[in-house]
């Protein structure tokens, strides 16, 4: 169809009086062009003899130019009208102008402006886990920004150094820890450097490389400046028990009357007078009972004798501050005192089962905390050394297991409960057989969970923890945009521990956390991965747990709930609330009461206008959406990440996952159900049932699913990815403008396809390029999915697909998938030719690994097209088309790795990391 178009049109009209050629319409059915797109040129001429295009005569009314990269003149076309033997003459130019082009290799809307930023070689990277912050190039938003580096092995201490962009003299800072809140407020707007030294036991030093930061102070997104330890403190200091009843307006402690009728006259009645019941039935031991210790039981039970233990003392504490009830009292304070004999080096301890020692810890504090002055001195002493002595060893972990593995998911959760154990128990003091003890005076810095691991120098362990606390918070890729990279499940259940402890903090010290960088955009990795839909069964994108459905149905309505609470944003208080009716009658943590009376919820969105396209550059995902507040949206997701497959990641950089109109097409493969299971990590990690590319050994080996983070130097086979970040990749192209139906990424996945050889613990490179170019238009229902893949070993090339149902249709370069309900999908490749092997079920491939498939587990199916020829370099294209539609896709090679792409009118050029659009 011809497109009406603005452009820039030049006219000369020369001659007499008498009738001139006249060029009446010269137009393009393009103005933005990619290379080799073919745009044709129209025209309407009158009076004239002679035509000419550029100098050339041509016939017609139109004709077919094409640009060429890099060379202006094919951009600038000139028709001239004219009659031999006359002077008259018509001439008009039309300039046509490239389309978007993406070829920076980085971001740069992620980045500060004109600042590239360096993929160095730092001898500091060379760390297992390294994590620095800020990263090369990016923009800060707070004036004490975050400060974090890798470790040195057996270094004495270390100096930050910060310049500032007018020249004046540096800030240096001394310290042996490896994180800390800027003590300096920045007032200086420009580019910053910094740089750690690192000095060593005898004398020498070796300084990491100097990277640079941006510092605006009169940006209209700048946040508060980061809450320091002593402010916080200095809040704690001044309350008295129980602190967690907050202060009002006018800086007294409300009234539990107060607050009694404010949740009565609120939404919350009804989940309320749910929990007071529940703290009745807790009393009559009808709910909760109090379990004996766990002695022999497996860590589930462990954690659940210890959530339920916790969630009675809560109900019982919570029951006798509202009622003032003294048989609640009584019980609160036994009960408390026998979960205080659970000895803290057993089975519930955190040297064997960490996750229920942080929960008998906060009870205790909790209980310490609501119950001070109704129980003696002596009870008191006894919950301080049970909580110190739980304490201990994770404040150990803390100061050294974070600086060995800035990574380790269950010490980053752990700050939150160390700093509410803390900032609840400060200042408490117990009556001991020689006179009184304070609490803070139980702090020992030997108590490690390894025999040989050496006592800690004694530090402040407030300021410990909450540095920790705040300098972790954004470790899984959200130290500038707020996001999770540690698989989708695991950002729900963090939510779980980051809720109450968030809310306890403002109940406390009305200290805010969710304004700090890492959380000030949290809710996004939950509108951006989640449907809002309590009945809904898409899956999650990436990462443990991504075979489970039901995260939003059952975290939105209590944890996701509280989170709106306390970040007040009218979105995410809409998030929560599909069918928030089925729960309103279920209790809640009980922070959530004690908010309403301090901080109301706001009310929600109506109808949020959200984002279309998601990145999180950071943690190396990408979301892009056709309606993103729609349940039954259509959705493809993309992952290419510096964390690489440490932890709950997989080894899936490049791999994309595919949503149609509510039903999970293509998916991430594999179960989850023992974190340390060998015959499991083969599978639910393994590159080949990722939707991602994977390879053989070269001449004489048919397995075609080798793939990133293998196991061994020189695999033959796939075998079980390691956990460690240096395989991995980074997003090098983004691009969603509102003004197109496009959504683009590019992920750079070369440095995850390595092999480890534990001889030397040296990571030897598989592939000399692996990009990947996705490319989404939720309105055509089409997504283009481009491959650049280059090898020194000539290789066998497969295109692995993960579904839930069984693929049909299947014929040399296409097959189909039918989700039900009238969702279907049909896939089509360009590329080599090659063959598709029969789609393969994996509970069979699980059992052939000696791993049972679970009962009521849905089947799931893995799909490979392997090349028939071995190759050192591959360029192809897989084309998904929702509901099979019958919208025109062509791709023509223009070079063994260029292709050029027509979907409908918009065209494309993929060629290695480039990509060129136009609309």
């Amino acid at each position: 169809m011809r497109q009406s178009h603005v452009a820039l049109l030049l006219s000369v009209c020369m001659g007499g009086a008498h009738a001139a050629p006249t060029i009446l319409a010269f137009d393009a059915d393009h103005l933005k062009v990619v290379e080799g797109q073919p745009v044709r040129l129209h025209w309407e001429v009158s009076g004239a003899a002679t035509v000419m295009l550029n100098g050339v005569p041509v016939s017609g009314n139109s004709q077919i130019v094409r640009y060429a990269a890099g060379d202006a003149s094919t951009l600038r076309h000139t028709l001239t009208a004219s009659t031999p033997g006359e002077p008259e003459t018509a001439t008009r130019t039309i300039e046509l102008s490239a389309g978007v082009v993406l070829d920076k290799d980085y971001i740069p809307e992620s980045y500060a402006a004109g600042c590239k930023p360096v993929q160095e070689s730092d001898f500091v990277l060379e760390h297992e886990y390294a994590r620095i912050m800020p990263r090369d190039c990016t923009s800060v938003k707070v004036r004490n920004p975050v400060f974090v580096w890798p470790d040195v092995y057996n270094v004495a201490e270390m100096v930050l150094t910060v310049n500032f962009p007018s020249g004046k003299s540096p800030l240096r800072i001394t310290t042996t820890r490896t994180s800390l809140i800027l003590p300096e407020l920045l007032n200086e707007t420009g580019l910053y450097t910094w740089q750690v030294e690192y000095r060593l036991p005898d004398g020498q030093s070796r300084s990491g490389e100097v990277r640079r930061f941006h510092f605006d102070g009169n940006a209209v997104d700048n946040l508060p400046d980061l809450p320091t330890a002593a402010e916080v403190m200095a809040k704690i200091g001044q309350r008295l028990h129980p602190r967690l009843i907050p202060l009002s307006a006018n800086g007294q402690v409300m009234q539990m009357s107060a607050i009694h009728a404010a949740v009565q006259a609120s939404p919350l009645a009804a989940s309320y007078e749910t929990y007071l019941a529940e703290a009745e039935q807790v009393l009559a031991n009808e709910l909760y009972v109090m379990p004996a210790e766990p002695t022999n039981e497996g860590p589930n039970a462990i954690e659940h004798a210890s959530f339920g233990a916790a969630q009675g003392i809560e109900r019982l504490a919570v029951a006798a501050l509202v009622k003032g009830d003294q048989r609640y009292h009584a019980q609160a304070i036994a009960r408390l005192l026998q979960l205080a004999s659970w000895a803290p080096e057993g089975v519930s301890g955190e040297c064997q089962q960490d996750q229920a020692n942080m929960q008998i810890m906060v009870a205790l504090a909790q209980g310490l905390d609501m119950l001070y002055y109704n129980m003696t001195g002596a009870d008191r002493y006894v919950l301080i050394n049970a909580i110190n002595a739980r304490l201990n060893p994770l404040m150990y972990k803390m100061e050294a297991g974070l600086r060995a593995n800035p990574y380790d998911s269950h010490v980053l959760a752990s700050a939150y409960y160390a700093v509410q154990t803390l900032m609840l128990s400060a200042g408490a003091v117990g009556q001991g057989p020689a006179g009184d003890v304070t609490f803070e005076q139980g702090a020992q810095y030997d108590k490690s969970c390894y025999a040989n691991d050496k006592p800690l120098v004694p530090f402040d362990r407030f300021s410990a923890a909450w540095e920790t606390l705040i300098t972790s918070s954004g470790t899984w890729g959200g130290g500038t945009d707020s996001a999770f990279g540690n698989s989708v499940g695991y950002a729900w259940y963090a939510l779980t521990s980051y809720a109450p402890a968030m809310a306890s903090y403002l109940l406390m010290a009305n200290v805010d956390i969710s304004r700090i960088p890492a959380l000030r955009q949290f809710g996004d990795n939950f509108h951006a991965h989640t449907v809002r839909d309590r009945s809904s069964k898409v899956r999650s994108a990436f990462g443990d747990g991504s075979n489970h459905t039901g995260y939003y149905e059952s975290y939105a309505w209590d944890s996701y709930r509280l989170f709106a609470q306390v970040s007040q944003n009218p979105v995410d208080e809409w998030y929560y609330r599909d069918n928030i009716e089925q729960t309103q009658s279920l209790a809640l943590p009980f922070q959530h009461y004690f908010l309403t009376a301090l901080r109301p919820p706001v009310e929600p969105a109506v109808l949020p206008a959200l984002k279309r396209a998601y990145l999180f550059e950071d943690a190396g995902v990408v979301a892009m959406h056709s309606d993103t507040a729609n349940p039954q949206r259509s959705s493809l997701f993309f992952r290419s990440s510096r964390l690489g497959a440490i932890n709950h990641s997989h080894a899936d950089n490049n791999a994309f996952t595919f949503v149609s109109k509510g039903k999970s097409i293509f998916i991430s493969g594999g179960i989850y159900e023992n974190f340390g299971d060998l015959p499991e990590q083969r599978i639910r990690r393994s590159t080949r049932y990722k939707n991602a590319l994977t390879f053989d050994a070269g001449a004489g080996y048919n397995d075609a699913g080798i793939g990133q983070a293998e196991s061994t130097a020189n695999p033959v086979a796939p075998g079980a990815p390691r956990f460690y970040m240096q395989p991995h990749g980074r997003l090098i192209n983004f691009y969603a403008a509102e003004t197109s139906d496009w959504s683009v990424a590019t992920g750079d996945a070369t440095a995850a396809y390595r092999s480890l050889d534990e001889s030397t613990w040296a990571w030897t490179p598989l592939l000399q390029g692996a990009v990947r170019t996705v490319a989404y238009n939720a309105k055509a229902g089409v997504a283009l999915i481009y491959d650049w893949a280059q090898s020194a070993t000539k290789r066998r090339w497969q295109m692995n697909y993960q579904t839930l149902v069984a693929p049909v249709d299947i014929g040399s370069r296409e097959f189909k998938v039918n989700a039900g309900d009238g969702v279907s999908v049909c896939v089509n490749y360009h590329g080599f030719d090659g063959k598709y092997a029969a789609p393969e079920k994996m509970s069979k491939v699980a059992k052939n690994a000696q791993l049972a498939w679970p009962a009521g587990e849905p089947e799931q199916y893995h799909t490979a097209y392997k090349t028939n020829i071995r190759s050192n370099s591959l360029a192809s294209l897989i084309v998904l088309k929702e509901d099979c539609n019958v919208v025109s896709v062509t791709a023509e090679y223009l070079s063994p790795t260029k292709l050029l792409v027509k979907v409908d009118t918009s065209w494309f050029i993929f060629d290695k990391k480039a990509v060129q659009l136009s609309e």
